[in-house]
């Protein structure tokens, strides 16, 4: 006779019968992390069952041992649709994290041109397609989740911030500031939720990849947001012996933008190989 951690008779149980639990206590199952949140209690506490647990009478899991069976069931089940949900997400968002990626490389090469290369107008046009690209990519992905929607509303204005900024402002004074204060923030806030979007789409299908996402911004928006203030601070220091620091400050920031740009580009690689691999096992089901 199999008898779980909890003390119940394995071989009366359907579920085990029907191969759906594999043990506890004993059996095949006796080796294996399971769903069973009693017997993972078990073995944090390192103890032989229940009966060696001396607050066994006061613990409402093992009170409930009896409905167990159905308390995974339903886990199990909700699990399940989670994960088809997520399928079905990433499916949809598959072709959009491609074309993300691929506007990632114009948008890098648009700072290096700017940055380094002393081709400012290059760089703007570099930087404008891309981010036309991305607004139209992140629109039919908010089809699926909300962060992308927004994302791409905020990346819209940015697009028409930057021609305002670019091709009919003038390069310096409080006509340019405001403006490209605002731009600022708009990016800021825009990859924000790009990368709310992704860890939120990741999160049922690669809990690690997701994780990579929410850190990224964890600091990306430091040092966006300061590559974003820093130049417009520049501006108001122009002969002043705080150009020099504001300068400086510009070309390490330059820096740490190109690294999150260069980091976004390998995790989006990622997740869009993720949501294809999710695209391809969603057409193997049957219908």
């Amino acid at each position: 006779m199999i008898h779980g951690f909890c003390g119940k008779d394995c071989e009366g149980c359907d579920r085990f019968t029907d191969h759906r639990c594999l043990g506890c206590s004993e059996g095949p199952g006796a080796s294996l992390n399971t769903a069973c949140s009693i017997a993972s209690c078990v073995r944090r506490k390192g103890i032989a069952d229940c009966a060696a647990c001396t607050i066994k009478n006061n613990c409402g899991q093992y009170a409930d041992r009896q409905v167990m069976p159905r308390i995974r069931e339903e886990n199990e089940q909700a699990a399940a649709k989670h994960k088809q949900l997520a399928l079905e997400g990433m499916a949809t968002i598959s072709t959009g994290l491609w074309i993300l990626l691929l506007s990632v490389i114009p948008r890098i090469l648009g700072s290096i041109c700017t940055s380094f290369l002393d081709l400012p107008l290059v760089g703007d046009y570099l930087s404008i397609g891309s981010l036309a690209i991305t607004s139209i990519a992140l629109l039919r992905m908010g089809t699926a989740y909300d962060s992308y929607r927004t994302a791409g509303i905020l990346s819209l204005l940015r697009y028409l911030s930057d021609i305002l900024i670019v091709f009919i402002l003038p390069s310096n004074g409080l006509l340019f500031i405001i403006p490209a204060l605002a731009d600022g923030i708009l990016f800021v806030f825009a990859i924000g939720y790009l990368y709310s979007g992704n860890a939120t789409a990741l999160l049922h299908v690669d809990r690690e990849l997701s994780q990579k996402w929410t850190t990224l911004w964890s600091w990306a928006k430091w040092v966006v947001g300061l590559y974003v203030v820093a130049p417009i601070l520049a501006l108001l220091f122009i002969g002043s012996p705080l150009s020099v620091i504001s300068a400086l400050a510009i070309l390490v920031l330059t820096f740490g933008v190109v690294g999150v740009f260069v980091t976004e580009l390998f995790y989006l690689y990622k997740s869009a190989k993720a949501a294809s691999r999710c695209k391809e096992a969603l057409a193997k089901q049957p219908s």
